[in-house]
């Protein structure tokens, strides 16, 4: 009696192994069907660059003073993109800054990095064949240098910039 009673809980047990495993089964192919579940791959659409205009200053600017400037950021994605942080770009200017006036760049300007005090911008997408377009004001953005040579005023200086992280 007792080796009759194993054998049907061994049975039972087994069967009740078997109803999970299939059940698991029948729930992965359920949910895998589903959109939303299951794996694969999509490729993934680059993101098309930002345009950050280069902003032109030069009105009010001499040595030890502190000016604001304009920039226009286009963006030609069809989504909205987020700006966290705007830079100097190093990779055009004299470390992002251009002027006429070779002895006039950096250091003779300073440049602080702005992040619209921690908020950041978001650029609206493109629309009706238009690239989306925001003007960013900057204010107190440029410093001239104390040291800064005084043939420095009155000089027009281009400020590249850079989306930053």
């Amino acid at each position: 009696m007792h080796r009759r009673r194993l054998i049907r809980l061994s049975a039972l047990l087994a069967a009740l192994l078997v109803c999970a495993l299939v059940g698991t089964r029948v729930a992965e192919g359920y949910f895998t069907g589903l959109p939303g579940f299951g794996s694969g791959a999509l490729p993934v659409a680059e993101a098309e660059p930002l345009a950050i205009e280069p902003a032109q200053i030069g009105v009010g600017l001499y040595p030890g003073s502190t000016v604001g400037l304009a920039v226009g950021v286009s963006n030609p994605s069809d989504q909205p993109a987020r700006i966290e942080s705007l830079l100097l770009d190093p990779s055009q200017g004299t470390g992002g800054v251009s002027s006429a006036k070779l002895a006039c760049t950096e250091p003779a300007l300073l440049f602080a990095p702005q992040s619209n005090d921690g908020a950041g911008w978001t650029i609206p997408p493109r629309a009706d064949g238009v690239d989306g377009f925001l003007r960013i004001q900057l204010p107190a953005a440029i410093a001239m240098g104390p040291t800064a040579a005084n043939a420095c005023q009155g000089a027009v200086f281009t400020i590249h910039l850079k989306a930053g992280p």
